[in-house]
């Protein structure tokens, strides 16, 4: 960005010269859009099959991020490993739920 660039920028283009430009001119400001409110009550399911398999997937990694974590909090683990393996399936679970 040169000097140039940056004197045409506080000038002319940034938002508030642009206003105060417009305000002297006259130039009235443009009408702000409508907003649409939608009042019909769609099912859940016509909006899930609307975006995809997306919402599928989602739905059932999560599932099966709830499924391992109950699999591995009443799993057995062997006693002497008991302290190193808990924590490392606690964290691939986590990392699996949150993905």
């Amino acid at each position: 960005m040169g000097v140039y660039d940056f004197v045409n920028f506080v000038v002319y283009d940034n938002p508030v010269s642009k206003s105060v430009t417009s305000f002297v001119k006259g130039n009235k400001i443009p009408p702000v859009p409508s907003v649409t409110v939608i009042t019909e009550k769609t099912p859940l399911w016509k909006l899930a099959c609307e975006h995809g398999p997306y919402i599928r997937i989602a739905g059932i990694m999560g599932a099966t991020a709830v499924a391992l974590g109950a699999y591995g909090a009443h799993r057995t683990y062997p006693k002497d490993r008991i302290q190193e393996l808990k924590p490392i399936f606690e964290t691939a679970n986590r990392f699996h739920f949150f993905s």
